[in-house]
């Protein structure tokens, strides 16, 4: 929130005499660096915070979904220097770091619970876009028991999502999932989404065609659907696939797959209008997605990204002899 120069001195005013009674307008307004940068300017806010520790309880569990047994101000300036600044080079050095300080248990226990599971998902909701694209490669690596992505992807709301693509969509704006950065993990992620969906929207299945299907058959349709429409984000938006595949030919294809050929072709011509017209994005405001990342034991590493695994041009690149039509690129499209 950006709070405009000429409220500032009202609201320190407002700090100076009942700081108390502003609590929740501190919390909706302000993040931790403003928080402090206010504070070291206001004496009475200054005070109330070191006397009182509930706020800094719940910036903690909002922030990072932990509680503190004592101090939590001190708990807070750690997560947010020291974890911080492990998380910059490696997330999972920074849990292992949470972990040893024992703020979260073991990172796997005998469940499959990850221990990273609720501070990973209270970050995604703060952290910048570079940030949490490095988190989700993170989550969806495939060195985590299958058990972890399954068990995280229930924790966002596709609820009353008409359709596997409309819910696809709200998914990216939260969890910025890239087959790029995932790898291999990618098919467990399309999987859980593909179970998710099913389970929270169970009223929805007739109208894919699939009322009678058993569960798993709903899966697998929901499943190949979700890799189609990716398959077509990419046609669709990638200058270097000419000719485009056509309505008809995306149905002809669908259709052939044997999951999908109860999925009503009204659904998938609407599928195929929905992509062409507006790509699967991770934010809703144009962003660079001009690199691949890849999260390993030592860290996530960034590199640039090449059109497909078959070519080496670069963004930089863009000019391609002969391509027909001229290339245009717009990295903010998901899934190239």
């Amino acid at each position: 929130v950006h709070l405009e120069e000429e409220k500032i001195s009202m609201f320190l005013k407002l700090l100076e005499t009942e700081p108390a009674l502003l609590t929740d307008i501190i919390l909706d307004a302000l993040n931790v660096e403003m928080l402090g940068r206010i504070s070291s300017v206001c004496s009475s806010l200054q005070g109330y915070l070191d006397t009182d520790s509930s706020i800094w309880g719940r910036l903690l569990v909002e922030r990072w979904g932990v509680k503190a047994d004592s101090c939590p101000r001190n708990l807070m300036k750690w997560l947010e220097t020291v974890v911080s600044s492990a998380m910059a080079e490696s997330f999972r050095h920074g849990f292992e770091l949470m972990v040893e300080a024992r703020v979260i248990p073991a990172m796997v226990d005998d469940s499959g619970a990850a221990s990273w599971e609720v501070p990973a998902r209270r970050m995604l909701e703060w952290l910048p876009m570079a940030q949490r694209r490095r988190l989700t490669a993170f989550i969806t690596s495939d060195r985590h028991p299958k058990a972890c992505v399954r068990r995280f992807m229930h924790s966002f709301d596709l609820h009353d999502t008409l359709t596997p693509e409309l819910a696809l969509r709200r998914l990216l704006l939260q969890f910025p999932f890239l087959p790029i950065d995932a790898g291999s993990g990618a098919d467990r992620v399309i999987k859980a989404f593909a179970m998710v969906w099913s389970v929270q929207n169970p009223e929805e299945i007739c109208n894919l065609g699939l009322g009678d299907a058993t569960a798993k058959e709903v899966c697998d349709a929901i499943y190949s659907v979700t890799y189609s429409m990716i398959m077509l984000n990419t046609d669709q938006h990638n200058p270097l696939v000419w000719p485009k595949m056509t309505v008809a030919e995306y149905i002809t294809s669908c259709h052939g797959c044997g999951p999908l050929k109860k999925i009503p072709s009204q659904l998938l011509a609407e599928i195929h209008e929905n992509i062409c017209t507006s790509p699967l994005q991770i934010c809703p405001k144009s962003h660079t997605v001009d690199s691949c990342i890849r999260s390993t034991d030592a860290g996530e590493s960034v590199h640039g990204a090449s059109y497909s695994a078959y070519s080496q041009h670069r963004p930089s690149t863009a000019k391609v002899l002969n391509a027909r039509p001229p290339l245009k690129l717009d990295w903010s499209v998901a899934y190239w």
